[in-house]
């Protein structure tokens, strides 16, 4: 210990003395400042949480707390090391559950700049909330890194949540340049050539692209079935099961701006789950994007996180047994 300036020495008793009674011998023995028994000492603190579980206050009221054990899928993996662009209205970074979770906020929208948007910010704490601080939601990827890209603007007086074919070209190109592994596009709209090329583009160099299945016309979605796309629908679309993703996206709770939460429904939500869990599933391949999304989380069909996790990490989630 060279800060007080003695050298310690652990010695092993072998004669049933008690290490009281050799410490007392031991002291005032030629070059030796003091001798002590091994002490142990415990912590003075106990966990409110128990295994399996986080002490944020909504998260029993999140559909992956018992569907995904999202608590114990984090023992294997977070998204840690793993970029995720959410192509969006503007997130609420400075919502308790989201400070310090979102790297960049660039603005691609032809309006002003707001501060926090609803959307946007809604898709973002499902995919990263930050966990275990008391209040709140738990992320399904809080270790990855967040990049609020917006592209889309909500009208005024509460209206819809809107992006045009410019602005998402323009945040698709940043999130190219910026080499995301993955962009949420929590959005549908009509067929677009140059958004697709982007799309594809992307894709064809790694990138997963997970997008939200229109409910109204899912046959004919876009971008969600562009070749490639991970197409994803909330439990409402469960009929179409063999052409999508199912994710939950019924009564979730989530981030809203000025420090709230709200409970929220659609394909934008279910999209934004599976954003979050291809983060997971990432880290664990070594993001080097040699398997693709879809072999990552299997067939279509209802998402089985633990399994995908599971196959990946070659680790037995125990939690997730529950679910056969």
């Amino acid at each position: 210990m060279p800060r007080i300036g003695v050298d310690c020495v652990i010695m092993e008793i072998g004669d049933g003395r008690s290490p009281q009674e050799v410490a007392s011998e031991l002291t005032g023995v030629p070059g030796v400042a003091w001798s002590q028994p091994l002490n142990e000492f415990r912590m003075q603190g106990t966990s409110d949480t128990p295994i399996g579980s986080y002490n944020d206050r909504l998260y029993r009221a999140q559909p992956v707390a018992n569907r995904w054990h999202l608590a114990d899928l984090h023992r294997v993996a977070t998204g840690r090391g793993v970029t995720i662009a959410v192509v969006d209205s503007r997130i609420d970074t400075t919502h308790p559950d989201l400070t310090g979770q979102i790297a960049a906020t660039p603005n691609f929208a032809p309006i002003r700049d707001q501060e926090g948007e609803r959307h946007g910010t809604r898709v973002a704490g499902i995919i990263a909330a930050r966990v275990n601080n008391v209040q709140g939601i738990a992320g399904i990827a809080p270790g990855a890194r967040v990049l609020g890209v917006r592209a889309c603007w909500e009208k005024p007086r509460g209206g819809a949540t809107v992006c045009d074919s410019l602005s998402l070209a323009k945040a698709l190109t940043y999130t190219l340049d910026s080499h995301a592994d993955i962009v949420n596009l929590s959005l549908s709209g009509p067929r677009d050539r140059l958004l697709e090329a982007l799309i594809s583009l992307a894709i064809s160099r790694g990138t997963t692209v997970v997008a939200a299945v229109d409910e109204m016309q899912p046959e004919a979605s876009f971008p969600a079935f562009v070749a490639g796309v991970i197409p994803v629908a909330d439990e409402r679309l469960s009929a179409r099961a063999n052409a999508v993703y199912i994710a939950p996206g019924r009564d979730i709770p989530t981030t809203e701006p000025e420090g709230k939460w709200n409970l929220v429904n659609g394909s934008s939500f279910a999209a934004a789950h599976v954003s979050g869990l291809v983060a997971i599933l990432r880290q664990l391949s070594g993001n080097h994007g040699k398997a693709s999304a879809a072999a990552l989380l299997g067939s279509r069909g209802p998402v089985d996180a633990c399994a995908a996790v599971e196959r990946l990490s070659r680790v037995d989630v125990g939690a997730c047994q529950d679910n056969n």
